[in-house]
């Protein structure tokens, strides 16, 4: 009995052990088995690479498109090729389109920075633009989306054809984006509602509306992030951001960052906001708007016109030289325009302090010698009324309020592009006359208030005489100030 015990106890040990041993084979090859096939399958295919490095004949490629970047107005696109059988590949250059058609679904922000957008485009080598901007002025996403999906036309649809800007009225937005093939649609959040996540939520809507009615299939949305307002704006919904210009751009920022970025249906990021901020950080400072966020109509609405080229051709920064006629003191901000956009390109969401810390900066002055003027006090030059220097009484209003030239300036002296410096909070008015005793007759310069000002034919009008007068701004008594109000008016005159 004890030796029948003793087998049936082996027998149960040996079975329980061939149980346990089967078990921990089933076991590791569900860890090892899955190591172990991968590394044998990887050296299977890198040895089936290796081996088929190249297919036997040309003939037996099979190329399928692995990937592709559309190409832009002025930027070359590219299609990658990969053989299905082997590790041969080619990439294929797709020509620059020399095309761009834009339609903004925004308000008056889009208004500013598309201004200027068709001049801009065309004299850096686009063939054809076509800019709209369907816009209701403040109008947010919500908004928006209640008039597209009640079908209603509040809108004003500005179209620029061949230079031609048009105006539109009680425009339908259905109606605005079947009217072109458009290669882009930009968006933008009214700038009061930017910062704010709540506001976003009409947003799917509205990609779901171009999706369904754009006649384009391939037509890319894109996002246009805005600027804060200027620091001492009176906007009523400067509030929202405790009256402070960095926050608001910080908060713009990080809404774009949190809603907008990870939304597949955007395809690139316009970022004014940025250009703008960077532009601030310049010898400009805090200057850019015309009534305390809208942009100003010269070089502010044409840093955002110019970061909204770079964005939607691709083109370089420093090829448009198109200057706008009505405004142009924008060549002498170019400088300081350029190196704002080319910062916002390079890094969307921080602001690139800017290197350009005085008007000067922005030209090389290698060429020009610092003219030393004289002036006089308590008086004032109009090439209109006199040929001679007004001295007030003090019974005038402009008593002690200016400085100017004791003598009227030859063109021989002062040649075609001098340029004439003026520091913030002062202002230089420039007096023509066609000689030296005769009085002009045309319309009389406004003055130059900051930052300078470049002598032209333009300005000259057949004249062979200037003269000039410096004030502060906004005009003050500056009798305190008469020696210290010169420098701040400089004259660089070209050496030949």
């Amino acid at each position: 009995m004890k030796i029948r015990r003793l087998i049936t106890i082996c027998a149960l040990l040996a079975l329980l052990v061939c149980l346990f041993s089967c078990e921990k084979q089933d076991e590791l090859p569900s860890d090892t088995t899955t190591l172990g096939s991968e590394e044998k399958t990887d050296e299977l295919q890198e040895t089936e690479r290796e081996e088929l490095e190249e297919c036997p004949s040309p003939d037996d490629h099979e190329y399928a498109e692995e990937s592709r970047v559309d190409a832009l107005a002025l930027k070359e696109g590219e299609i990658k090729y990969g053989c299905t059988k082997c590790k041969s590949e080619y990439t294929e250059s797709i020509p620059a389109t020399k095309s761009l058609k834009i339609l903004a679904l925004g308000n008056s922000f889009t208004d500013d920075s598309t201004w200027h957008l068709w001049n801009i485009c065309k004299s850096a080598g686009v063939e054809e633009v076509i800019v709209g901007n369907l816009y209701v002025g403040n109008c947010t996403l919500d908004q928006h989306w209640s008039y597209i999906s009640t079908s209603k036309n509040p809108y004003i649809y500005r179209k620029t054809t061949d230079g031609k800007r048009v105006d539109n009225e009680n425009f339908r937005a259905v109606d605005a984006l079947q009217d072109e093939d458009w290669d882009f649609i930009v968006l933008h959040q009214t700038s009061g509602s930017a910062g704010q996540a709540s506001t976003y939520s009409k947003l799917s809507f509205i990609f779901k509306f171009i999706d369904a009615k754009a006649t384009n299939p391939n037509v890319k949305v894109i996002w246009h992030m805005p600027w804060a307002y200027q620091g001492d704006s009176t906007h009523a919904e400067f509030p929202k951001y405790d009256r402070d210009q960095q926050k608001m751009y910080e908060t713009i920022v990080a809404r774009v960052q949190e809603i907008i970025i990870p939304e597949d249906k955007i395809s690139a990021i316009i970022p004014s906001g940025t250009a703008i901020q960077n532009l601030r950080t310049s010898y400009v400072g805090d200057n850019v708007t015309r009534d305390g966020y809208h942009l100003n109509y010269g070089f502010g609405r044409y840093t955002a016109g110019l970061t909204w080229y770079a964005v939607l051709t691709g083109g370089d920064v420093d090829a448009p030289d198109w200057i706008p006629p009505e405004y142009p003191e924008v060549a002498a901000y170019l400088s300081a325009i350029r190196e704002a956009v080319k910062g916002a390109m390079a890094n969307n969401f921080s602001v690139t302090p800017s290197k350009i810390k005085t008007a000067e900066d922005g030209f090389d002055l290698s060429g020009y010698e610092l003219l030393e003027w004289n002036y006089n006090k308590n008086g004032w030059w109009n090439c209109k009324d006199s040929l001679t220097i007004t001295y007030p009484s003090s019974t005038n209003g402009t008593y002690n309020q200016n400085i100017c030239t004791d003598r009227k300036y030859s063109i021989e002296e002062l040649p075609i592009g001098t340029i004439f410096v003026c520091d913030y909070g002062w202002r230089v008015r420039i007096e023509q006359y066609p000689t030296e005793n005769e009085k002009y007759d045309g319309a009389r310069h406004g003055g130059c208030i900051y930052p300078f000002f470049v002598l032209s034919e333009e300005f000259l009008n057949g004249c062979t005489y200037v003269a000039w007068s410096v004030s502060s701004w906004p005009k003050t008594d500056i009798s305190a100030d008469f020696d210290a109000a010169y420098p701040h008016v400089r004259v660089y005159v070209p050496v030949n």
